[in-house]
């Protein structure tokens, strides 16, 4: 038929089931706690981050729901202007990326607000995940 099949291709999904506070002026390494998938073996819970086994080009997708975002807050780490008439109960970010890494680099999610009262990052297998693939 023509199709072609990798079933031993690089690839993840991690999941976040646990709440974590973000305090205004910190970054947070956002946990991702347990895994849906694993093909080689490459993502570390205890890390909470990828290691690239091989050089190549890597897709990589994050998603999470932060609630009681403050209007107060000025950023986020891939910008949000939150010029809100109030504060959001939640919010979903989402990000794509294609990276070019190196043997050992690694990759993981972090979030940073600067300004307001702390924000609460949701676990949820719902709403909350970090995924990669080795696209070549």
């Amino acid at each position: 038929s023509g199709r072609v099949t990798t079933p031993q291709q690089v690839s993840f999904r991690a999941n976040k089931t646990v709440d974590e506070n973000l305090v205004a002026g910190t970054s947070l390494k956002v946990t991702f706690d347990s895994l849906a998938y694993d093909v080689g073996n490459n993502f570390s819970l205890v890390g909470k981050q990828f290691v690239a086994p091989v050089t190549g080009k890597y897709m990589f997708s994050t998603g999470f729901r932060v609630d009681i975002i403050d209007t107060a807050a000025s950023s986020y780490q891939w910008i949000i202007d939150p010029n809100f008439s109030s504060d959001l109960s939640f919010l979903t970010l989402n990000l794509d990326a294609i990276a070019d890494m190196d043997a050992n680099d690694v990759a993981y999610v972090t979030i940073f607000q600067s300004g307001g009262t702390a924000s609460h990052v949701h676990g949820s297998l719902t709403y909350d995940w970090f995924s990669g693939h080795l696209l070549g």
